[in-house]
């Protein structure tokens, strides 16, 4: 009897991609994907665990499974991802005790073999090893999840930064690099199917090739061996998650050169006071942040930057906040994201004093979202009348697309809508003039 496996992936980009690898690996052994959990023999949660709020939503899908599992015998609920790593014996959230088969990250190729094992005489335990090593390679198995017009490439797993806050280390173990080539001929593969944006993702990509003992090309040179290929039809370069401490002035000279990377930082602050940074641990200074966004803004003056802030650390007062707040108005981000600190057992910060009193960190977390809000809608209201090219991502109704900037990454960021008569091809790269807009929005109509 053919068993079919309905996947949920929670959390970020990174994480999707474990999915389309898990995907990848189900088809190769004869493993169907079902599209919704009613036609599935088994549910796979690929979990997150990075905060609070990310372990609840785990801990809901967990609950739905158990009770999708109820109403039908020789279902089965497989958890694989973040949340076993985080959690490896389930001695904090008892409820994962009652899934199937745990996989943690060292086992994701051979998650069908276990699941097959489910429905044998002999059933397979899932090892989830402490500090996770793997990576994949170009043999991995893989389904691609997204849209077919773009791609996520994961260039590396784990984080040795230590954030004094993060819990991603003890989660996916240390930064570890994929083998450059590996990356290239990913890259052309999904580019030869038809995607038009690859996006590169990785907890600190700028750092990419740091750990490759005698073989260091880096992240500059990873773009620019990317940069050069020759595909036969336009296509885009989207560089996610770069911690400020590793950009370098090489990094900053692709922005100006490369003729497929977008102008699009995406730089992660998480503060701007010197004395909130330090208890971080994140090892830069407001100056050098500061000296980081003159220079990107001088080379490329349109660049979009995008960064993450954390309010309510330990021992932010309203000084800082405000430094916050002051720097935010000034610097006017383009895009910007925001969380409240989450207390995260075997963080440093976990037990650092001056605990800030969670409503203080909602109001505060409040206050710089609107802050941004005002701030975005006054940046949008500057591209009214502008001609700018756009990636169509879905069609919405009978005349409505959805489409995105290349200022704009997918899910996370702002969204145009574009009024056309004729059809559009979800994938296709148009340019638009920018007719209206709204704080996280535009409203555009293609250009002949």
């Amino acid at each position: 009897m053919p068993i079919y496996a309905h996947i949920t992936s929670l959390g970020c980009p990174k994480n999707l991609v474990d999915s389309e690898i898990i995907a990848g690996v189900l088809i190769k052994n004869r493993i169907g994907i079902a599209n919704s959990p009613r036609n599935a023999d088994v549910m796979i949660i690929n979990s997150c665990a990075f905060i609070a709020s990310a372990r609840n939503e785990s801990e809901f899908h967990i609950r739905s499974a158990l009770n999708w599992r109820r109403k039908k015998d020789e279902r089965k609920i497989v958890l694989c991802g973040c949340l076993n790593q985080w959690d490896p014996k389930a001695e904090n959230l008892q409820l994962i005790r009652e899934v199937d088969l745990r996989i943690g990250i060292d086992e994701i190729e051979k998650i069908a073999e276990k699941i097959l094992s489910l429905y044998g005489e002999k059933k397979l335990d899932g090892a989830i090893n402490k500090l996770p090593s793997y990576l994949q390679t170009t043999a991995t198995p893989r389904l691609q999840l997204t849209p077919a017009h773009y791609a996520y490439i994961k260039i590396s797993d784990g984080c040795s930064n230590k954030c004094s806050y993060c819990s991603i280390p003890a989660i996916r173990g240390e930064h570890r690099s994929r083998r450059q080539n590996d990356i290239l001929s990913e890259t052309l593969n999904l580019l030869s199917n038809g995607s038009k944006e690859i996006i590169l993702t990785a907890q600190d990509s700028a750092r990419y090739g740091s750990d490759l003992a005698g073989y260091k090309p880096g992240i500059v040179s990873l773009i620019r061996k990317m940069d050069a290929i020759d595909c036969g039809h336009e296509f885009w370069i989207r560089l996610m998650y770069c911690h400020p401490r590793h950009i370098t002035p090489e990094l900053i000279d692709c922005f100006r050169n490369a003729k497929h990377l977008l102008p699009y930082l995406d730089l992660p602050l998480q503060h701007i006071s010197d004395k909130i940074l330090k208890a971080m641990n994140r090892k830069v200074s407001s100056s050098l942040i500061k000296k980081i966004l003159e220079e990107f803004r001088t080379i490329k003056p349109h660049i979009a930057v995008r960064t993450t802030f954390i309010t309510g650390f330990p021992g932010e007062t309203d000084k800082d906040f405000e430094e916050l707040l002051s720097f935010i108005r000034e610097t006017k981000f383009d895009r910007l994201g925001a969380f409240k600190y989450s207390p995260e057992k075997g963080t440093r910060a976990f037990s650092l004093p001056s605990q800030v009193p969670d409503s203080v960190a909602e109001a505060r977390l409040k206050l710089l979202m609107e802050t941004q809000k005002k701030i975005s809608l006054e940046l949008n209201q500057k591209m009214l009348g502008r001609k700018i090219k756009t990636i169509v991502d879905s069609r919405k109704g009978q005349n409505t697309y959805i489409a995105r900037t290349p200022y704009d990454a997918p899910q996370i960021d702002n969204t145009v809508l574009i009024q056309s008569n004729k059809k559009i091809t979800p994938g296709t790269i148009i340019t638009v003039k920018i007719t209206s807009a709204m704080p996280y929005s535009l409203n555009a109509k293609p250009l002949s």
